[in-house]
């Protein structure tokens, strides 16, 4: 149960992270596409546990600081984590 849904997060995030990096590369145009994926999968995982959340704003937040988020994704994203609470 918990250790597949560990998994599946993980995924969640190499994938999110895939998909601002090429988002970043190709300029600004692909965003809405982009978001109203990440709405559809984040649909599917509703059940998100109070450390999940935490540890997924963490991860955010490094992606920040590397550089592979903008501060406007960041905070979409942690609006949306923080909606699940």
């Amino acid at each position: 149960g918990m250790g597949a849904g560990l998994g599946a997060g993980m995924g969640m995030a190499n994938m999110m992270t895939s998909a601002f990096q090429n988002q970043n590369q190709q300029n600004q145009q692909p965003q809405n596409q982009n978001q109203q994926q990440n709405q559809g999968a984040g649909q599917q995982e509703q059940k998100m546990t109070m450390d999940d959340i935490t540890n997924a704003i963490e991860k955010l937040g490094k992606l920040k600081e590397q550089g592979l988020l903008t501060e406007e994704e960041f905070n979409t994203k942690k609006q949306d984590l923080l909606a699940k609470m």
